[in-house]
């Protein structure tokens, strides 16, 4: 029952904080079947679009599509 109360209370904050397009359950990890690819490092938004510097602010969840 522990586990339960831990998952509706991070899902709680996710809700409060905005997130939209977030999910906490149970299920922790998966393999893909087929090829797939991975994306790593931060993403970085340009606001002032001076070119890349340490004033530019991290864009976290960014979804990138193909």
């Amino acid at each position: 029952m522990r586990k339960r109360k831990i998952l509706f209370d991070v899902q709680r904050i996710i809700d409060l904080n905005g997130y939209t397009n977030s999910h906490v359950n149970t299920y922790c990890s998966f393999t893909p079947s087929g090829e797939y690819y991975s994306i790593e490092g931060n993403t970085k938004l340009d606001f002032n679009n001076s070119g890349c510097d340490v004033e530019d602010l991290i864009f976290p969840n960014l979804k990138f599509f193909h």
